[in-house]
C-alpha cells in the first residue's frame, strides 16, 4: 500500500527528468567538466578535478538539482566518434558545447560540429557554449565576443556563452561561480542570450 502512495506522490509532484549532451571536440575538457559537476552537486569537491581518459563511446552523470532530475551524457569527441552524437539527439533538452580555449587552432573544426549538431534540432535546443581552459590560455575576452557573435549568427537556439575552467574552476579572476552555473543555464535558459565567467 505504501509503495502506491509513494508511486503516486511521485507522479504527482516529481517533475520530469532533463536530458543534456556534453558535446566537443577531443581533449577539449568534457569529461573533467562531468566530474566537476557531479563532486560539485554530490558535495564531495575538493577544490580539484583529477586527470580523465578520452572517452570512448560515453560517459552518464545522473543527479538531482533543486529538486530536479538531471542526466548528462559526455558523449567522445573524437572524429570517428561524433557520428553517434545524433543518436542521442532526440531525447536531448540542451547541449553543453565544451570548445578548448588553449587550442584555437582547432575553433573553426570545433564551430563547424557545433554548427552541425545544432543543425539537427528542427525545435529549440538549450545551447551553452563552455570555453573551457581559461585559466591556461591567454586573453579570452576577444575569444568570448567570437564565440557569442558567431553563435548570433548561427545558430537559431537560445544560447549562452560561458567561460573558465573545470580543472580549476575558482583560479580565474571574475569567476566566483561553480559548475551550478553550467546546469542553471541548461535549465532555465531562454531567448536571452549572454556571456558569463564561471
Amino acid at each position: 500500500m505504501f509503495s502506491i502512495i509513494a508511486y503516486i506522490f511521485r507522479q504527482l509532484f516529481s517533475k520530469p527528468l532533463k536530458k543534456c549532451l556534453i558535446l566537443g571536440l577531443d581533449n577539449g575538457g568534457k569529461t573533467t567538466t562531468l566530474q566537476l559537476m557531479r563532486s560539485e552537486i554530490n558535495h564531495n569537491w575538493n577544490g580539484e578535478v583529477g586527470h580523465t581518459l578520452p572517452t570512448v563511446g560515453l560517459n552518464m552523470a545522473r543527479f538531482q538539482y533543486k529538486r530536479q532530475e538531471v542526466c548528462f551524457w559526455d558523449l567522445g569527441g573524437q572524429t570517428a566518434l561524433r557520428s553517434l552524437w545524433s543518436k542521442y539527439y532526440d531525447e536531448a533538452h540542451g547541449i553543453l558545447y565544451v570548445i578548448d580555449a588553449n587550442d584555437p587552432d582547432r575553433l573553426t573544426e570545433a564551430l563547424g560540429e557545433l554548427e552541425k549538431a545544432a543543425a539537427q534540432f528542427v525545435t529549440p535546443i538549450k545551447v551553452c557554449v563552455f570555453l573551457n581552459k581559461c585559466d591556461v590560455a591567454a586573453d579570452v575576452g576577444p575569444l568570448t565576443a567570437q564565440l557569442d557573435a558567431w553563435c548570433a549568427q548561427h545558430l537559431k537556439h537560445p544560447y549562452a556563452v560561458l567561460y573558465g575552467s573545470a580543472m580549476r574552476p575558482r583560479i580565474i579572476r571574475g569567476a566566483p561561480t561553480t559548475a551550478a552555473e553550467l546546469i542553471e543555464c541548461l535549465l532555465t535558459l531562454h531567448q536571452t542570450n549572454t556571456i558569463k565567467s564561471i
